[in-house]
């Protein structure tokens, strides 16, 4: 069935198509004259154009009447994961969806039989081998074979979903990296967050001595092999990592062509992919990060050594610093020698007053040495930040202060966020206090970024769907709890496609982010702003629910949007059409005040756009 048709629209916007049986399938009417025939042609060319369309779009396309599904073209197939078409033809749509979907997708089902075209939705799909998969699902209504039908566009989000966990997962390595003092800890946490990233059942951290040439292994997880403990790394793969400070991805056909080589020698249990990255303090490979796969079915590609690589830098860190400050506690003559030589920021200070600060302290703040040893570390510290230190009458207690990241004042005047690893040690008789000081402030610059992208239209600059409904949650537990109203205004661009179509997408985005700045600027300081998504914003106004104060802010928003644009050169007039939901005569959850502003929206369309309404419950 899934061959033999194809869906062809007429009209446009959200008007109904039509799917027709493909050329060829059924008898082709007799023309009764020239022009007949004429128009019967060019009517199964343009069905043959749409079938072949369909089958090319990248996104899944599926066509369901009453729930049974009629048609799926290719995409859909590969989607789902099954061998042939027929496999899905038939099946009840709720049959392929996750039970946590499935009221949800029962509910949209509806209204799309009732005609209203629906917003993209994220929902959870069951694949033939049992496995979940997260897609964006945008239904419309259609026509198929003379009978009311509903046609879902299918849209994978597993990248998408993967690039959000990537953004997470480096954001807490990075954060252990900064706050862990027992290594055992931060290795196991380091390997629960790679697992989460990429198949690493088996995982290792190699090493080198200090001395001796050797290298051993501090957390070794191998479903074959036990910890080998001390060994000279040789010609194993380790070992040639740590020779060239070069990442290998060695699948079974490149460990025989270095083991032809004569690069490497088979040690241990040979397994079918081996992923090692240097870990490095400066340009010194000091040891290997590593995993492996037994199996055919967890195979590595160069885009989890890149993610490894990326790892390994936080793991050297890490490492790097426990080192130091472990040799900086065996005694003050070691400590003097390797404190002068490490590019980490050291000092000593002494009831408040610094005693010893070395070369890296002194280029990190600004000041000379001499400088240094005439301030207190009272002064170095950012006011509201120097009750996170023992500045006065130190004496020795049990553990260390708390580490954490504390502003520092440099000499012209700017601030250096600086991760601290502390402890107290014995300085000429008396107790001190030790601290390292790693500057961080270009990470968190960079971890603000990250932030900024996962809750930030890039755009607009306005707050994403996620954020917003983040604050919506927030905005409805406090009106569940002072009986308060509030107010969500969903709000469509009209025919913004043709803007796009005519001018660029270029001034289609301009004519977004002026949109964005007029909204914002309309409504007050604590109300949210959000664009959902192409032309679709929706604002949150917590306070607002009477008729009056409803209708004056949709009477306002509409009018600021009516104002001429005037983007490149010329002069631009745009409506929109809004739809409002009030808490808690339109809905006392999140989706329910989602989905009935959405719904006042739609009929604004229908009312002929420009305009607003607020949504009336269905009698």
């Amino acid at each position: 069935m899934g061959d033999t048709r194809e869906v062809a629209y007429s009209g446009e916007g959200h008007d109904e198509a039509e799917v027709r049986p493909a050329a060829g399938t059924v008898k082709e009417p007799v023309a009764e004259d020239g022009v007949r025939a004429a128009d019967a042609r060019a009517l199964r060319e343009s069905e043959e154009r749409y079938r072949k369309l369909v089958e090319l779009v990248p996104d899944g396309v599926l066509i369901h009447v009453g729930g049974r599904v009629v048609f799926v073209n290719e995409a859909a197939v590969r989607l789902f994961g099954e061998p042939a078409r027929e496999a899905l033809l038939d099946r009840s749509v709720l049959d392929l969806v996750h039970p946590s979907s499935r009221d949800a997708v029962s509910a949209r089902m509806r209204r799309a039989a009732e005609g209203a075209p629906l917003p993209p939705l994220e929902e959870l799909l069951v694949r033939a081998d049992g496995t979940t998969l997260s897609v964006e699902a945008s239904a419309a209504p259609c026509r198929f074979d003379g009978q009311a039908a509903v046609m879902v566009a299918l849209r994978d989000l597993t990248a998408t979903r993967r690039t959000e966990r990537i953004q997470s997962a480096l954001f807490r390595i990075a954060e252990l990296t900064s706050i862990q003092r027992d290594m055992a800890a931060f290795y196991a946490s380091i390997h629960a967050i790679v697992s989460e990233l990429m198949y690493a059942q088996n995982l290792y951290i190699a090493l080198r001595d200090e001395e001796g040439g050797t290298i051993h292994f501090p957390y070794f997880v191998d479903a074959l092999d036990p910890n080998p403990g001390r060994i000279d790394p040789g010609k194993t793969l380790t070992g040639w990592v740590l020779r060239t400070g070069r990442p290998v991805l060695a699948s079974p056909e490149v460990f025989q062509e270095m083991v032809d080589g004569g690069e490497i020698e088979l040690v241990g249990s040979p397994s079918l992919d081996w992923l090692g990255v240097p870990l490095r303090r400066g340009d010194e490979v000091f040891g290997v990060l590593v995993v492996q796969s037994y199996t055919e079915r967890r195979r590595y590609a160069e885009a989890d050594c890149d993610l490894l690589t990326f790892v390994s830098q936080h793991v050297a860190s890490a490492i790097d610093r426990k080192r130091a400050a472990d040799a900086l506690r065996e005694s003050e003559a070691k400590f003097r020698t390797l404190a002068e030589t490490t590019p980490v920021a050291t000092f000593i200070a002494q009831a408040g007053a610094l005693r010893y600060v070395n070369t890296a302290m002194a280029t990190l703040t600004g000041y000379r040495r001499e400088e240094l040893l005439r301030m207190s570390l009272a002064d170095l510290v950012h006011p509201a930040h120097r009750d996170r230190l023992p500045l006065n009458d130190l004496a020795p207690v049990e553990g260390t202060p708390d580490d954490g990241e504390i502003l520092f004042t440099c000499k012209d005047g700017g601030g250096r966020w600086l991760a601290l690893s502390t402890g107290y040690l014995e300085y000429e008789g008396r107790p001190a206090l030790l601290v390292s000081a790693f500057d961080t402030t270009e990470r968190r610059r960079v971890e603000e970024q990250v932030r900024d992208l996962a809750f930030q239209d890039p755009l607009t600059r306005l707050p994403n769907r996620r954020l917003f409904v983040d604050r919506l949650q927030l905005a409805v537990a406090q009106a569940h709890r002072t009986e308060q109203p509030l107010a969500v205004f969903f709000l469509d661009l009209d025919r913004f496609k043709s803007i796009n179509d005519t001018l660029g997408h270029g001034v289609g985005d301009q004519l977004l982010i002026e949109v964005g700045r007029r909204l914002r600027e309309s409504v007050r300081e604590g109300d949210t702003v959000a664009r959902l998504g192409g032309d679709e914003f929706i604002l949150l106004l917590p306070g607002v629910g009477r008729p009056d104060d409803v209708s004056a802010v949709a009477g306002k928003l509409l009018e600021g949007i009516r104002a001429p644009f005037l983007l490149a050169g010329r002069e631009l007039a745009v409506t929109a059409s809004l739809g409002v939901s009030v808490f808690p005569g339109d809905g006392t959850s999140v989706e329910a005040l989602l989905l009935s502003a959405d719904t006042a929206m739609y009929r604004a369309k229908q009312a002929g756009r420009a305009t607003w309404r607020l949504h009336q419950p269905a009698a």
